[in-house]
């Protein structure tokens, strides 16, 4: 149930992101969702900053960084294709994992399933696909695909509030020269801070909260 709800989120916060990319581009509204995702997660957990090995930090950085290479390359894919042919791309990066990782017959019959699903799913046209959102898509999956990675490996070396909280924070750091310009356009209109607002919320703090 949690899998499931933190899909949809994330799914309908990706596309309310679109209604900001003529604002703010792609990269203007990952470092806004990183940004407020990491300023609500402070706030509601309070996250101990001090008190952790040099390893541990290492961790949290490329944790960081994972989540937003896989935004910012997710984001400008969805500006040159489709949404759902940019998730079917995407999807490839967990559904690998779940090849790698699987220990039983069965568990290969639940990822068949799931990549049929997911292309059925998608739009399946004869308009020429734009190369590059092809590619960005791509290394969304890759980037999705080390996320899950290290996902797993920090959760259990650090507490998880504190090592989400902190990897948002490095996100937006990492967003910041991509995105920062773009993102000034946003915060003068009031009316697109609160749609920010609930992307950053659908988008990235109820999905990753509840992963």
């Amino acid at each position: 149930a949690l899998v499931v709800i933190a899909v949809i989120s994330v799914q309908i916060g990706a596309a309310l992101a679109k209604g900001l990319f003529d604002t703010a581009g792609p990269s203007g509204v990952v470092f806004l969702r990183t940004l407020l995702a990491g300023i609500l997660f402070g706030a509601l957990w309070r996250p101990a900053v001090h008190g952790h090995s040099w390893k541990d930090y290492g961790t949290i950085v490329l944790y960081g960084i994972s989540i937003a290479l896989m935004m910012l390359a997710f984001y400008a894919a969805i500006n040159r294709i489709p949404l759902g042919i940019t998730v079917a791309i995407a999807f490839t990066g967990p559904l690998g994992l779940a090849v790698l990782g699987s220990r039983r017959p069965l568990d290969l019959v639940w990822v068949v399933l799931a990549a049929v699903g997911v292309l059925l799913l998608s739009p399946i046209s004869n308009v020429k696909l734009d190369a590059l959102g092809m590619l960005l898509a791509g290394l969304s999956a890759l980037s999705w695909a080390i996320y899950i990675l290290l996902t797993r490996r920090i959760s259990r070396r650090i507490n998880t509030q504190t090592a989400l909280t902190l990897s948002m924070l490095v996100a937006a750091l990492t967003a910041l020269p991509f995105g920062l310009n773009d993102a000034l356009h946003v915060l003068a209109t009031p009316a697109l801070i609160g749609l920010s607002l609930l992307v950053a919320l659908l988008s990235s703090a109820v999905p990753f909260g509840l992963e």
